[in-house]
């Protein structure tokens, strides 16, 4: 299948290429997100997000549902420290107290919130303001010659064979945030 109205494809579907979706979409540009992964990462590599990241939330209209997660998963008023082991004594205080201060900088506050709890929230926001994700696709190839466009496919696990279900579009940008 040919798609040449498509003007962005996003190759990653992990907290940067579904911001990108959704700030995206809010704007009025639609774009197709790819993402290898069933349903998100199960790891939590990212948890904390500075004060510009969740004014940018804020804008995109989902700071009280993150801030909501987070409270789940986080004290809301957390430090960072350094341990001698995990289960060990306190070394020292790295960051205190994660929001002193910040009232002078921002209305937002600083905060924790894990990958496979925040990913949910941007995709919903995504999709709501018009972009698609395809969870267990990857892109399977790139022409960037005369720029033929991008090849993509669902992701065959395990021992599998591809079925040959391919899609080829023609975006106006292809962007890559995959690890």
């Amino acid at each position: 299948m040919a798609e040449s109205d498509l003007p962005v494809v996003i190759a990653g579907g992990g907290l940067v290429g579904l911001s990108t979706a959704m700030f995206l979409a809010q704007h009025g540009v639609p774009s197709l997100v790819i993402e290898r992964l069933r349903g998100g990462s199960p790891v939590p590599r990212a948890a904390h997000f500075h004060l510009r990241t969740i004014e940018l939330f804020r804008a995109a209209g989902i700071e009280q549902e993150v801030t909501a997660r987070s409270a789940e998963e986080f004290l809301p008023e957390g430090a960072i420290i350094s341990m001698d082991t995990l289960a060990g004594r306190k070394l020292a205080d790295i960051i205190p107290s994660l929001n002193e201060g910040v009232d002078a900088l921002s209305p937002c506050r600083r905060l924790f919130v894990t990958q496979p709890g925040l990913e949910p929230i941007l995709r919903r926001r995504a999709e709501a303001a018009g972009a698609e994700v395809l969870d267990g696709h990857e892109v399977v190839g790139l022409d960037i010659g005369w720029y033929d466009g991008c090849d993509f496919g669902p992701q065959p696990s395990g021992y599998e064979q591809r079925t040959g279900d391919i899609r080829d579009v023609t975006p106006a940008d292809v962007e890559g945030f995959d690890a």
